[in-house]
């Protein structure tokens, strides 16, 4: 990967980051806050989607800016990264609360599990930058 690709990656990967931060900090304080009236699953499940907007609106205005999707397609398709995220975050909170795990630990790694499969759904899949693609025979022309 040429220089200036991998400071680009490099750049995606830290806007991604502390996009992320910031959606998980929403995400545990919210989840935090409704753990005394919800149990540990419905805290995380509204936690997560709390912090999906707020992680929708830093990706598509900043992480992943020179996406050429519409908004729409790439809430769709946001939504549908996110809810694969909060599938795993959810597996996980119920796995470790069957498991003995305290309801707030269980929460965290939950919510620090996901992040890394969502980058990846996200940068190749919702935000995806379509690359122009060469018509048949396009390199034989050019020579």
């Amino acid at each position: 990967m040429p220089g200036g690709r991998l400071r680009r990656e490099v750049g995606r990967v830290a806007r991604f980051g502390i996009v992320g931060v910031v959606a998980t900090v929403v995400h545990v304080a919210v989840a935090f806050a409704v753990l005394a009236v919800v149990g540990p699953v419905v805290a995380a499940v509204i936690g997560f989607l709390a912090a999906n907007g707020v992680s929708y609106l830093g990706h598509r205005l900043w992480t992943f800016r020179e996406t050429q999707r519409s908004v729409i397609d790439g809430a769709w398709r946001h939504l549908v990264v996110s809810a694969f995220g909060m599938g795993i975050n959810v597996a996980m909170v119920a796995c470790l609360g069957y498991l003995g795990a305290p309801a707030q630990a269980a929460v965290l790694a939950g919510a620090l599990v996901a992040p890394p499969l969502t980058y990846l759904g996200a940068r190749h899949w919702a935000f995806a930058v379509s690359r122009p693609t060469a018509m048949p025979g396009a390199d034989r022309q050019a020579r």
